[in-house]
Formats: structure tokens, C-alpha cells, sequence
């Protein structure tokens, strides 16, 4: 009866128990020792941020979709993605009750709908939808990972699936996967198909061979079925060991399965203990990564219905668990779970009770218990994309472990005094950015992510920290100023370049203050600014006191602008097709006008009545929030998505289009699609659009990040204005930046030619392009020059303030096309400048019917979602008709470039 991971040998074991017993007496007897043994007065660490070791992928939860009831979820859904910040959702799916409970045909190669549509509405699956709904609501898509557990329906083979019934498993799988993406228009991008197959219970027995097996043929059925963007992650063995000797290497040897794999997951409750990193580097797939898909520290009778002592001691433990994992390599860990919950597959147990919220069944709500707070020390400061770097520590008593977040430039460390006396830390912390500061925040039985001091280094750079007895701590550096930023903003304006942020609010609803326009002012200056949009709201309403700031919008600059500093009121138009809580709502998207004269509230059906009513005040007008577009023609609705930006583009409707809200290491990873979103621009452009680029924070809706953050440089020719700098947007003679004031492409076509130029050549013609990749202290990257959206030239490494990178290329034109450049890094862009136009023979740019063809497709699903029995009609009461002519327009700009080129 011992597990076999320790090397004994049992007939009947649960991993989850028998992984740690052993384990949790010698942690035990190590502790009791500790609290004698301690005698050393200074825990010295060393930190080297030279020494990168994983990427961190995020910290998530698994959670149970049969909780969803109503709306009494959502609170607990809120603290675990807004207050801890966990940005990887692994849902729970449960088999067999009310799933396929008789076969829906003989053939398992031939979907019945009408059997599966009638099982997918019923509440055990409505659960389900509202659940990634939610998620997908609140940012969160790609990192929701489906996975199945308990039992299959007894026809299929109950405990297994049954020799013969393969095909008709993978058949009920991908069927859910089809019905949640093509039908409910779910946004998910990871699935796991089985849970603990080397145990009985938690799924469907299946050795490794098999595993592999039907996993492989559920791979196939996902791929015929149009879904090849999703990634698979496994195997989720209950045993550690299991995972590492058995069904790791099985997955190995099947390329199928390794290609479509996203991440190996492991289980454990007992800390790290099997070689996975090991077994990962000295494979063929020495890349991938791992995750930890359950985790927590066990005791017996949670699963059962039976509640546990919830202390410090307990959630200290399973914290020592996760830097035990993130030591040993692991890039993400999902604590098992979310919530005390209910399993079918757990039956007779009345409830599971390993949440880190607790439920309360009488008053149907949710409570954060001392793990929520305990993890959240991680989780809320160490976002993803950070990277782990090598500590050195001359305790390993007192585990610690240490973050370099490039989003702020600075490192984390996030630690455990196991002693019960305070500890004098004493750190080094090497090849880092200068820091300011650094702040300690701490959990122990008593107090919950309390703030309590903040250290300043001293004059040799050391950092010393006293950290409170028997606590979980983390230390957030704070970073000095760069002192490059502002010598690259002076060297830019020299050029005429003045940084701007065309989207800033004065409030954001209910969840933001209102900030004065003093502190707008003073924030600006704060961050390189040479001029602020501060848009009023035309729309439904939601920043609060919008009539008072409509009025203030006059065409003059506010009495807080300097003569480098302005500060001019303009407006933002919306009514969210989905904020049922306003009494209105429209299609189309967000529209920023700048350089109005007069504002007030509109309520139009349509953007382009409000463009039109714009453009008699001249004003410069485009769409906002390009960066909710993906690389799939809108088919469902968002508070944001430019539905309309394609058709008003066409139609010279608009002056530009603006990527807003989310820096380049924003935490909204989920409703960010990064440089997907350029490929709808890149296709505009194809079509003959002139339409410049320019950027915005849309602050406070950006979880406050500062102004800013994303802005739009635009070049003035002459006196710096407010109307000279917009117009200079009209033109096009803008680079937009995600990464704040630390770097600048400057980019020339022929010598002189800058964004926003035409060039003409009577015909083919040579042309010679250089871009320069300016940063305000060191960075390293990727700068490319595109043509036509295609990658002609590109060039990686470091640059520092005293040493740009430089890329210079030439080529023949033979065709009238558009020359730009980016910086890269990743799947992410982070810097943009908008286009250098050259035309060949006084033809217009039509560089691919391709394109034309795909808006003439978007602005058809318009169509039929506004014909008379289509889902969107109801948007349009009184002008039906005007906006079905005024789409068919546009559509006949792309439909002629199809059909003449022209």
C-alpha cells in the first residue's frame, strides 16, 4: 500500500496521498528542527539578472463549471481574475451523467446534430458556455484549457472507453469542442482530454499506449474540423512518476501528438519530486515547456465532503510547493482549485472542499481562505512574460525565489521565512536596471498581503530587508527613472517628433475615480508628454459627469496647457452593442474625434452619422481599439470590436485608426491579439487605403497604466499646436509606440521620405530604405521593414541610447505599394510607424484581391446578421435600409478591386 513514484511497490494507491506522505514527515521533522536549529542572524541572496532562466507562463486555477447558478459565480470569478490576477483557467468538464447517455448514431464519423444540440442546451452544458462567456468577458480566451473528467457513459466504457468505442468518444469530444467555438462562438485555445488515466476514478483508465492512441486520433478530428488553432496539453497523470517514466516518453514518439502540444502537465501534491526538466532538456523536444495542472498540499477528506483546518500552516506548505515547482523548472501552476465545489465523478461525497474560496451554501456566496492570499503573493506581482532568474541563497531553509518583470523594468522576489523569528535578509542584486526602491508586502497567520515597509538600497547597492517570522513575503522593486527616456524625447523633438496620447478619460465608470485635468496635466509631463487628448463622452454615458465635460470641449486649449504641455478636450463616440445596463446600443465600434469645436451627447445608429456630423468641424476622425481585431471577420460582439472600421475606410470616412489600452507587457493577454490585429490593417492598405496609425491608453480603462504607456509620436513641421500635431496624424506622419518613451523607428524611403509620404514613379524603380531602431537606454529585439505586409528585411540584436540598430535594405518596385517598419519581439509588436506610399505609373495601391475578396466576405456577414431574420437587425430600428445601402457602398469599393484591379 505505498505509492509506487517513492519506489515501493502496492496493489491498490492513490498518488495523490501516497506522493506525499512520505514527503510530508520528513517536511515536518525538518520544520519542527528548523524552529531549534536557527541560529544564523543574516540570510544573504545573490540575484544575477544575467542568469534568465524559464519564462514565466502565469499562475491559474482549475475551476468546476457545474457551480456556474445564475449569476452567484461570477463574484469568485472576479477575485481570482481581477484580484489575483490568475490568467490560466483549466475548466472542468464532467462525464458521464446527462453527456452522451445513448449513442446519437452508429457512426461515429457523422455528427447528429440535432441529438448533440438538444444535449448542449441543456443546464449541465449552459453551465458550461456561461462559464468561458464570463472568462471571455474578462479578458481571458486563449488560456482557458478544456478538460474532461470522471467516467464515460457506460455504453462507451465506463471506467475505460472500451475496446472498439474509440472513434465514438473522440466523436462526443469533438463534437463539445465544435458546438462551444462554432456555436456559442466561445474563445478557448487549450484542451486536455483526459484527467489521471493511471488511477481509477478521476477519468477513464487508459495506459500510456492508449492514451497516446486516442489522443492522436483526437487530434486528427480537431484539425478536420476547422479548429487548428487549438493546442493540446497533457497527459495529467495523478502520479508524478507516472507522468515522467510512462506517458511523457509514450507522447515522445508520436510527432502528430508533439506538434499540436502546447505544454506537458504534471500533478502533485507532495512538491516537486519526479524529474520532468531533466527528462524535457535531454529529449528530443528539449523547448517544451511544462506546467503543474493540479497543485496544492494534500489532506485527506477534501475530496470526500469533509473541511480541513484552512491556516497559515496549510497554505504555507502548498506555497512552499509552487516555488518548488518553479524551481525545478515548471513555467505555470494551477492550484486545484477555484472553489469548494460539487463532482459527480466524486459521488458519494457530498462536496469537494479544497477551494481556495470558500462557498457558503446558505447566504450562495464566496470567501477567500488564507491560500487566496498566500498565492496571490506570486500571482498578483509576478505577471506572465516574467522571467525567473537565478537566486543564490546561503539559507535553503528559507526558500526564496527571484523575477526580473520586464513590463516595469524590475525585479521580484518572492520568498518564505519558515522560521519563527524574524529574518535579516541581506541581497545582491546584479545586472539589473537602477532601482528606486523596494517595497515588502507580506501574508502570515495573522495578516493578508500586508503592505509593510518600503527599503532603500544602500549607497554600495545592497538591499537589506527584515522579514516578518513565519511568513510568506515578496519583495517589488521599484525602478529609478531611466535617465535615457528624456534625453530620446528631446532628441525626438528636435526632429519635430512630439509624443502624444490621443485617448485619456477623466473616469471610467464605476471602477475608476475621477481624476482632476491638474493631475492629467502633471501625469503627462511626468511621462514625456508633449500633448493629451482628454475625450468627453458623446456616447451612452459611462464616464461619469459627461455632460459637464462635453461643455469643455471648445476647440481652445484647457488652462492646464503649457506652451510643451497641451492639454485640449475632444471626444469619444460609443454606445457598447453589449452594456445592456444603458438603455441604448449600437454596431460599429468606438470613434475618437479630435479637434472639435463643440461636443454634445448623439445618439445615431450608425458611426458614419456621426463622422459626418464630425467632419463639418473638420475634425480628425478614426476608430478606435484596433488591437480587439484577430485574424477572423467579426462574428460576435464586444464593448469595443471596429466592426465598421473596414467599411468607413473605404468609404474616406476616417482619418485613422488607433490601437489603445494595452502596453506591450499589459496583463490582458487574453483580449489581445498582438500582431493579428495588424493583419486586418495590412489588408486595408493592400486595397489602395491611405490610413495612418495612432495610439492611445485609454486611461483609466487600462487597469492605470500610466499615460502614455501607448502613445503616437507625430512629426510637426512647424510650431508645435494641437491642431498642427493632429493633423500631422491626418498625413500620416506618425509612429506609434507600445513601450512608452524608450524607443523610436525612424524610418526613410530614398533619403528623406518619411511616414506619411507619397512617392511617384512613372515606373518600376529602385528604392533604397533604412530604419533605425532609437531606445532610451538598452533593449533587444527585432526591427523588420515590411512591404505590401510582407517581411522584405529584418535584423535582431541589442541596442543602447549611444548605438541605435540600424537596418538598410533596397529593392525594385514594380508595382505601387506601401513600405513600413515594426519592432518585434515574440508574437508582440512593439513599435509601428504608419506607411511610406509609393505609386508606380499613377496606378493606386492593389497589392492582393486576396484582401478585397476577405472584406468583401466581412461586409457580407454584416449583411446577413442585419438581413430580416439576422441577429443584429435589432440595431438598427428606423435606418435598416440607409445602413444596408450605405455597407453595399463599401462592399462595391472592394468588389471593384476584385473585378478590375482598380
Amino acid at each position: 500500500m505505498y505509492n509506487v513514484d517513492n519506489g515501493f511497490v502496492g496493489i491498490r494507491y492513490h498518488p495523490k496521498k501516497f506522493d506525499m506522505r512520505v514527503k510530508l514527515n520528513l517536511l515536518i521533522v525538518s520544520f519542527v528542527f528548523s524552529l531549534f536549529s536557527y541560529s544564523q542572524s543574516t540570510i544573504k541572496m545573490a540575484v544575477n539578472g544575467l542568469n534568465r532562466l524559464k519564462t514565466v507562463d502565469g499562475i491559474g486555477v482549475n475551476i468546476n463549471t457545474r457551480s456556474w447558478k445564475d449569476d452567484e459565480l461570477k463574484p469568485a470569478i472576479d477575485l481570482l481574475v481581477d484580484s489575483m490576477q490568475m490568467k490560466i483557467f483549466r475548466l472542468i468538464v464532467e462525464t458521464p451523467i446527462e453527456w452522451e447517455d445513448v449513442n446519437d448514431n452508429e457512426d461515429p464519423f457523422v455528427y447528429n446534430w440535432k441529438y448533440y444540440d438538444s444535449v448542449y442546451a441543456t443546464p449541465k452544458f449552459t453551465s458550461v458556455w456561461n462559464t468561458i462567456a464570463y472568462l471571455n468577458k474578462k479578458g481571458i480566451s486563449h488560456n482557458i484549457m478544456i478538460n474532461l473528467m470522471g467516467y464515460l457513459p457506460a455504453w462507451m466504457g465506463g471506467e475505460t472507453v472500451a475496446p472498439g468505442r474509440e472513434d465514438e468518444f473522440v466523436e462526443m469530444f469533438v463534437s463539445f469542442l465544435q458546438y462551444a467555438r462554432f456555436k456559442q462562438r466561445l474563445k478557448f485555445g487549450l484542451v486536455a482530454p483526459f484527467n489521471e488515466s493511471d488511477i481509477q476514478k478521476e477519468g477513464p483508465r487508459l495506459n500510456e499506449f492508449r492514451y497516446v492512441a486516442i489522443l492522436e486520433k483526437i487530434i486528427t478530428r480537431v484539425k478536420q474540423s476547422g479548429m487548428n488553432d487549438l493546442r493540446f496539453v497533457g497527459p495529467d497523470a495523478a502520479g508524478m512518476g507516472n507522468s515522467v517514466n510512462r506517458y511523457i516518453p509514450a507522447m515522445m514518439k508520436d510527432l502528430l501528438i508533439m506538434s499540436h502540444l502546447s505544454r506537458f502537465a504534471v500533478h502533485s501534491y507532495s512538491g516537486y519530486h519526479a524529474p520532468v526538466d531533466s527528462l524535457i532538456k535531454h529529449s528530443a523536444f528539449p523547448d517544451m515547456k511544462f506546467w503543474v495542472t493540479e497543485w496544492n498540499a494534500w489532506r485527506d477528506g477534501l475530496d470526500d465532503g469533509i473541511k480541513t483546518v484552512y491556516n497559515y500552516q496549510f497554505a504555507a506548505q502548498c506555497m512552499e510547493y509552487l516555488l518548488d515547482f518553479l524551481k525545478n523548472g515548471a513555467t505555470a501552476a494551477l492550484i486545484w482549485e477555484g472553489y469548494d465545489s460539487y463532482y459527480d465523478h466524486h459521488a458519494p461525497s457530498l462536496f469537494s472542499y479544497w477551494g481556495i474560496l470558500e462557498y457558503d451554501k446558505t447566504n450562495k456566496t464566496y470567501t477567500q481562505r488564507k491560500h487566496f492570499y498566500a498565492i496571490s503573493q506570486i500571482s498578483k506581482y509576478v505577471p506572465p512574460g516574467s522571467w525567473q532568474v537565478a537566486l543564490q541563497s546561503s539559507d535553503t531553509k528559507a526558500p526564496a525565489i527571484a523575477f526580473f518583470d520586464p513590463s516595469r523594468n524590475a525585479p521580484v522576489i518572492v520568498g518564505l521565512n519558515t522560521y519563527n523569528k524574524s529574518a535579516n535578509i541581506e541581497i545582491s542584486l546584479d545586472n539589473f536596471p537602477g532601482i528606486e526602491s523596494v517595497q515588502l508586502i507580506f501574508t502570515d497567520s495573522i495578516n493578508n498581503l500586508k503592505i509593510q515597509k518600503t527599503y532603500l538600497p544602500d549607497k554600495n547597492g545592497k538591499l537589506k530587508v527584515v522579514v516578518p517570522a513565519n511568513c510568506i513575503y515578496t519583495l517589488v522593486a521599484e525602478p529609478a527613472t531611466p535617465s535615457g527616456a528624456g534625453t530620446l524625447n528631446n532628441k525626438l523633438k528636435a526632429k519635430g517628433w512630439y509624443a502624444g496620447d490621443i485617448h485619456v478619460h477623466r473616469n471610467c465608470g464605476e471602477s475608476t475615480p475621477v481624476y482632476s485635468v491638474d493631475a492629467l496635466a502633471s501625469d503627462m509631463k511626468q511621462s514625456g508628454l508633449s500633448v493629451i487628448s482628454v475625450l468627453a463622452d458623446m456616447g451612452n454615458g459611462e464616464v461619469y459627469n459627461a455632460k459637464t465635460d462635453l461643455n469643455l470641449v471648445t476647440g481652445k486649449d484647457a488652462p492646464q496647457s503649457t506652451p510643451d504641455a497641451i492639454v485640449r478636450w475632444d471626444a469619444e463616440w460609443h454606445w457598447d452593442a453589449t452594456y445592456t445596463n444603458f438603455a441604448k446600443q449600437a454596431l460599429g465600434g468606438h470613434l475618437v474625434l479630435l479637434g472639435l469645436k463643440q461636443a454634445e451627447q448623439i445618439w445615431a445608429e450608425s458611426p458614419y452619422t456621426v463622422l459626418e456630423w464630425a467632419k463639418k468641424q473638420n475634425a480628425v476622425r478614426g476608430f478606435a481599439h484596433l488591437e480587439y481585431l484577430n485574424d477572423n471577420i467579426p462574428t460576435e460582439l464586444n464593448c469595443c470590436i471596429p466592426v465598421d472600421l473596414p467599411v468607413e475606410a473605404a468609404l474616406k470616412n476616417i482619418d485613422f485608426v488607433s490601437t489603445d489600452v494595452f502596453g506591450s507587457y499589459s496583463p490582458n493577454y487574453g483580449s489581445y491579439y498582438g500582431k493579428q490585429s495588424l493583419d486586418v490593417y495590412y489588408k486595408m492598405l493592400n486595397c489602395g487605403i491611405k490610413l495612418p496609425l495612432a495610439a492611445g491608453t485609454d486611461f483609466p480603462c487600462n487597469n492605470l497604466e500610466p499615460l502614455g504607456t501607448v502613445r503616437t509620436y507625430a512629426q510637426v513641421h512647424t510650431n508645435l499646436t494641437y491642431n498642427n500635431w493632429i493633423e500631422a496624424i491626418r498625413e500620416g506622419r506618425t509612429v506609434i509606440s507600445r513601450w512608452g518613451g524608450k524607443e523610436f523607428l525612424d524610418l526613410k524611403v530614398n533619403g528623406d521620405l518619411l511616414p506619411g509620404a507619397s512617392i511617384q514613379f512613372a515606373e518600376k524603380k529602385k528604392i533604397n530604405i533604412e530604419v533605425t531602431w532609437n531606445v532610451a537606454d538598452h533593449a533587444t529585439g527585432e526591427i523588420e521593414i515590411l512591404c505590401n505586409g510582407k517581411v522584405i528585411a529584418h535584423a535582431g540584436g541589442a541596442a543602447a541610447a549611444a548605438k541605435p540598430l540600424v537596418l538598410k535594405t533596397s529593392m525594385v518596385v514594380d508595382k505601387s505599394s506601401w513600405i513600413a517598419a515594426r519592432r518585434v519581439s515574440g508574437n508582440e509588436y512593439h513599435t509601428h510607424t504608419s506607411p511610406v506610399y509609393v505609386y508606380i505609373g499613377g496606378e493606386n495601391i492593389m497589392a492582393n484581391r486576396e484582401d478585397a475578396k476577405y472584406f468583401v466576405q466581412w461586409i457580407d456577414t454584416i449583411l446577413g446578421n442585419i438581413a430580416d431574420d439576422g441577429k443584429w437587425k435589432k440595431f438598427f430600428p428606423e435606418t435598416l435600409e440607409r445602413v444596408r445601402k450605405h455597407y453595399r457602398q463599401a462592399r462595391d469599393y472592394y468588389s471593384g478591386i476584385i473585378n478590375t484591379g482598380k
